[in-house]
């Protein structure tokens, strides 16, 4: 029966018909979705029947991207044709597109491409996610991970941009700003492996291209991480037509060997860890998301003593164990790193002490502790038991900020001369902060400015503090905590820096920061703008917001906005790998000596001078 004579038949309009083509109405769209139904129940009921005959037979058309044809098709099609040898097999290579584009048509039963959202003629369903390896010559270590960001720039032979993995790498590139030498467009995948294998270019391959490589004896393979590369895989179908017995048999052995494939790359030569978080909040939670992603990591431990909130963990990232008590975790003997994301700032110390004298590593969200002889006694037990331990100074993994110190390091900028950083955030964020600690904006928000200054200017020490509060809007709403701190701090070779920081920015995106920095030296002058305001949102429901605006950052989509997913990977990989951390404790102890002379000066109204210790603190305040 035509469109056309339902229409008639029912008075109601399915097609939109216009010179240019057909559009259905909304009715149409319904009308079709049941339709499909209809004949995929129709198409089930035929493969009954022929179940019914006991003998598997007939014909498997199936498509497959490049990746795939090299990495599991010849094993799959050996294991299929041994166990039904009446079924006829008939292959296609393609790309993604093509491959969408005939099963749109019928023309297969099944596909596999890359991760795909399917549509109202073509239904999708998950095959698993591959992480990517960077692939060279020999001449390096082989499966040793590499970090892109950190690494000297490269020259990579990559497929043109009409490849959907070209534009995924693409994203890559620029999402994590990694740099690159130069780039060689070609689309043969064989014939970019042979090159790579005999010159100095580099490739990025899916692991389950890389299973022949394994020996290292031709090529050498390096595991992306901090940040690492995945891709996933879909399967394809027509939505009106479901896999017949044969074809739901191919795709089980398919799905098998690719799976086994994935596993046996992301484990060969991989360093992992098990790695415990403590607090699953919003800082916590970003460390739990960042890890499961990371290949390092073999199992994750949550505990969270809000149950919902740890309900909410168990559901996403299926952890090997999740608890309310953090001692389970420093008691878990197969923990060997761990992060401590908890609130309020007080638990610092006592949950820190008790990882470190249990022999792990420990990333610790800013402040190292409440007092310097607590702090003094953490990095003493570090150093004692010879494990790691760092502080959350995510901002040294900012771009810009990075960018600021390289222009140091390299001579752009000469010698230093000076520094300023103005830091806010907005007042429904500084009334939370403030409302669970008495530590002030130079202690919560300056801190992260400090650390970073004071790095940029090593070997240079900090001799003299002085400091001024600002009390107007927060002791308004009753809450006993300044609403900024200026801090001005000189160093023993004459630099001198200013630092400012306040928590009642006006209420605008939630959690929104706004930072500008100068750094100015004797041969030139770097100006900074990190307000988040390059990202601008305006709709008829909420006006005008400024998306991606948090400081520590926020998942988007496979990327990340922001440092802090960069600085778990960094702790993870310094763990499994056992490399130097960024952010030494004794810097932390160094920065936390300023927020308190800081502190001390505020109240004081005078300078206070370097070193302090918590005995000379008594006399000061004496």
């Amino acid at each position: 029966m035509q469109v056309r004579e339902l229409e008639d038949r029912y008075g109601v309009q399915l097609l939109i018909r216009k010179s240019t083509g057909v559009t259905p109405t909304e009715t149409g769209r319904l009308f079709y979705k049941k339709a499909i139904d209809v004949l995929r129940s129709a198409a089930d009921a035929d493969e009954t029947l022929k179940r019914a005959s006991g003998t598997m037979t007939g014909q498997v058309r199936v498509g497959l991207i490049p990746t795939l044809t090299r990495s599991v098709l010849s094993e799959a099609m050996l294991r299929f044709t041994e166990t039904y040898p009446m079924v006829r097999l008939s292959m296609v290579e393609a790309y993604s597109f093509q491959l969408i584009e005939s099963v749109g048509r019928e023309e297969l039963d099944f596909a596999i491409v890359p991760a795909f959202e399917g549509h109202e003629n073509i239904r999708a369903e998950p095959m698993g996610t591959d992480h990517e390896f960077l692939v060279g010559a020999p001449g390096t270590t082989h499966l040793q991970p590499v970090n892109l960001i950190e690494h000297a720039p490269l020259r990579y032979v990559l497929p043109s941009p009409a490849n959907s993995r070209r534009r995924r790498i693409d994203r890559y590139f620029a999402n994590h700003h990694i740099r690159v030498d130069d780039i060689l467009e070609l689309d043969a995948m064989f014939g970019t492996i042979d090159l790579v294998a005999r010159s100095d270019w580099h490739t990025i391959l899916p692991g389950i291209m890389c299973a022949a490589d394994l020996d290292g004896q031709r090529r050498r393979l390096h595991p992306l991480v901090g940040p690492e590369l995945t891709v996933s895989y879909s399967r394809i179908e027509p939505a009106a037509k479901p896999l017949n017995d044969a074809a739901q048999a191919f795709c089980e052995i398919l799905q098998d060997e690719l799976t086994r494939t994935i596993a046996a790359t992301r484990e060969a030569g991989m360093e992992q860890i098990e790695l415990g978080v403590i607090g699953a909040g919003w800082c916590g939670g970003i460390r739990i998301e960042a890890a499961s992603r990371n290949p390092q990591v073999a199992a994750i431990h949550i505990a969270e003593t809000r149950s919902e909130r740890l309900q909410e963990m168990k559901d996403l990232y299926a952890p090997a164990t999740a608890t309310d008590s953090y001692e389970q975790i420093i008691e878990n003997g197969n923990i060997s790193s761990v992060i401590i994301s908890a609130t309020p700032e007080d638990t610092h110390y006592p949950m820190a002490r008790a990882a470190l004298s249990a022999g792990k590593h420990v990333f610790l969200e800013k402040p190292i502790a409440i007092t310097l002889a607590e702090a003094d006694e953490l990095v003493a037990l570090s150093k004692q038991n010879g494990v790691k331990f760092t502080i959350g100074y995510s901002q040294r993994f900012n771009y810009k900020y990075a960018y600021i110190r390289e222009s140091l390091l390299n001579g752009t900028l000469g010698e230093p001369v000076s520094a300023l950083v103005s830091r806010h955030i907005t007042r429904s964020l500084g009334s939370k902060i403030s409302g669970r600690t008495k530590l002030s904006p130079a202690a919560m928000e300056a801190t992260h400015d400090l650390d970073f200054v004071l790095w940029c200017l090593e070997p240079a020490k900090p001799v003299k503090v002085y400091a001024q509060n600002v009390y107007r809007y927060m002791k308004g709403k009753g809450v006993d905590a300044p609403d900024c701190t200026w801090i001005i701090v000189t160093m023993d070779n004459g630099i001198a820096f200013t630092i400012g920081a306040g928590w009642i920015l006006p209420l605008g995106y939630p959690n929104y920061s706004s930072t500008t920095l100068e750094m100015v030296g004797t041969k030139g002058a770097l100006m900074v703008d990190d307000s988040h305001k390059d990202v601008v949102l305006n709709t008829e429901d909420n006006g005008i917001q400024f998306p991606m605006s948090s400081m520590p950052g926020e998942f988007v989509g496979h990327a990340y906005a922001g440092p802090m997913a960069p600085e778990t990977h960094h702790f993870i990989d310094a763990c499994a790998r056992d490399k130097p951390v960024l952010v030494t404790a004794d810097q932390a102890r160094q920065v936390m000596e300023v927020y308190i002379a800081a502190d001390l000066s505020a109240e004081r109204g005078e300078p206070v001078n370097l070193p302090l210790n918590d005995a000379n603190i008594s006399s000061i305040m004496a």
